[in-house]
């Protein structure tokens, strides 16, 4: 739990590693500046109501819970990425993206992300098989401000939109098959 007001440099990385369930909590008057880095490889960091975050680097989320709660102040004016096994959980109106912030979410091992507006996240898979593919494809209709789909494999479509906000990439050695 923060103390006192915390700033991590430009060149510093904050690790919070899974072995030993770290918990990082932002309390209510306090403001955690990260202008460097955050690794979160497991455990908990909670924004609670009152305290503030300011992303002006970049947060790698792989495990683990990334909470903002109601009433917190999370300002993302760098990049954050949730992926892996990590859940994301946002209230209403704690988000903030700034000119520069960008936010990631890649799904395709099991993160989980709830309460976030779609229209502030760049939403990133790496599909491996037809059924992937489609469901990839149907995050679009979501309102997700980018949807970027890597084929690592092969699949087969049929009878589909490919929205135009729709990036997809079909990698070396992969086959797309739209029937």
């Amino acid at each position: 739990t923060l103390l006192d007001d915390l700033t991590i440099g430009t060149g510093t990385t904050l690790i919070l590693d899974g072995t030993a369930a770290p918990q990082l909590t932002i309390p209510d008057n306090m403001t955690l500046t990260i202008n460097g880095g955050l690794e979160q490889a497991g455990g908990t960091t909670t924004l609670q109501d009152g305290g503030t975050l300011l992303l002006n680097g970049g947060a790698s989320i792989f495990d683990g819970t990334f909470a903002v709660d109601s009433g917190a102040d999370f300002e993302n004016n760098g990049y954050l990425y949730l992926f892996g096994g990590a859940t994301g959980s946002f209230a209403d109106g704690t988000y903030t993206e700034g000119a520069d912030g960008v936010f990631y979410f890649d799904d395709t091992e099991g993160a989980n992300l709830t309460g976030l507006d779609p229209s502030f996240v760049h939403y990133t898979c790496d599909a491996n098989d037809s059924a992937t593919l489609t469901t990839a494809l149907s995050k679009a209709a979501d309102g997700y401000q980018i949807v970027e789909i890597y084929l690592e494999g092969d699949a087969e479509l049929s009878d589909i939109t490919i929205d135009a906000s729709v990036d997809l990439c079909v990698r070396d050695g992969s086959t797309l098959t739209i029937a």
